[in-house]
């Protein structure tokens, strides 16, 4: 076979999928062998019994809500360690089957998956074993390509966008959030007022997935207010030569210092990272431009919302609003 005649049996999605397959293998190695992989807030142990803190129900802050519970009900049918590589493996094969379908061509739906699959934020999260994060990653091509849809009024496309969000819940309240913010900007800029009905069908969905864990929330109103410390605590750092912004911009910076990649603090490695963003978001015009008018631009105003919130903490103007919002609003420790 020609290699002109095998790129024609690969479509972009089914390229996409291989290589966040591969760039999952890659990635985990060792941590697929059999055994239970311990990384910081990753613990994932046999036969995990089924609590009210895993209900959300205890009176403690609902952080693992309903993530926990999947991982219970799933290790009824699977081995616990299983449960986790699978979990894992597949944060990487969503991601890059999700976005390799946005992509007019098997090389760029490529590079996508391989960008999205394999990038600082996921090194990072990985590290530290937030595999919920990791997760809720992998469902923003896939709800932008929903929301896309909802703008071109295909059939179908407001149940498939509800069915995102309500599987990105599952994942736990960060990975949630960070599809409803991607969702709410793609459908309601510009021209919102011709998707009010599709809207209102998605906040549904979104408020509904949130119930496990805003209702135990709102319950704690008053009982016991959050510690305003964890805003700087949890606040975005510089893990690269160039500061905060450019950190954040090529996808690194969290709080700890022992899961930065060693890489990262390289002048010539940072400078290349933000070279290749701009590329990336530049090339990436023409590709997005294909889902629908106004998604390009609505996108970068998603990822431009993002790196606000990602850096309101230290900017000296802000701070005190999340603060606030942390301290004040149910369930707003996830801003940090």
């Amino acid at each position: 076979m020609t290699g002109s005649a095998a790129g024609r049996t690969l479509s972009p999605g089914v390229t996409g999928l291989v290589v966040g397959t591969l760039a999952g293998l890659v990635a985990l190695g060792p941590a697929l062998r059999p055994g239970y992989l311990l990384a910081y807030d990753m613990v994932f142990v046999p036969d995990q019994p089924l609590t009210a803190r895993v209900l959300g129900t205890d009176g403690s802050v609902p952080r693992a809500v309903p993530n926990d519970l999947v991982v219970v009900l799933a290790s009824t049918v699977l081995p616990g360690d299983v449960v986790q590589k699978v979990l894992l493996l597949a944060a990487f094969v969503l991601a890059g089957w999700g976005v390799g379908r946005l992509m007019p061509t098997p090389l760029a739906a490529a590079v996508a998956a391989a960008t999205l699959s394999w990038n600082a934020y996921v090194f990072e999260r990985l590290a530290i074993g937030h595999w919920g994060f990791l997760l809720g990653l992998a469902a923003l091509p896939w709800a932008a390509g929903a929301c896309a849809d909802v703008r071109r009024g295909r059939a179908g496309a407001v149940p498939r966008l509800c069915l995102v969000v309500a599987l990105a819940g599952l994942a736990g309240s960060t990975a949630l959030v960070l599809v409803a913010v991607l969702v709410l900007v793609l459908l309601a800029w510009p021209g919102w007022r011709d998707r009010v009905r599709p809207g209102g069908w998605v906040a549904l969905a979104t408020l509904g997935s949130a119930a496990p864990w805003l209702v135990p929330a709102l319950r704690q109103v008053g009982s016991s207010p959050a510690d305003p410390a964890g805003v700087a605590a949890f606040a975005a750092r510089a893990d690269t030569p160039l500061g905060v912004l450019p950190s954040l911009v090529t996808t690194g910076g969290i709080w700890n210092r022992a899961v930065w990649p060693a890489e990262r603090g390289e002048l010539l490695v940072a400078v290349a990272a933000l070279l290749l963003v701009v590329l990336a978001v530049a090339a990436g015009a023409g590709p997005w431009r294909r889902l629908a008018g106004g998604v390009a631009t609505a996108a970068l105003v998603a990822g431009a919302v993002g790196l606000v919130v990602a850096a309101a903490a230290t900017v000296p103007w802000l701070e005190p609003l999340v603060r606030l919002v942390v301290v004040h609003v149910p369930g707003g420790g996830l801003v940090r």
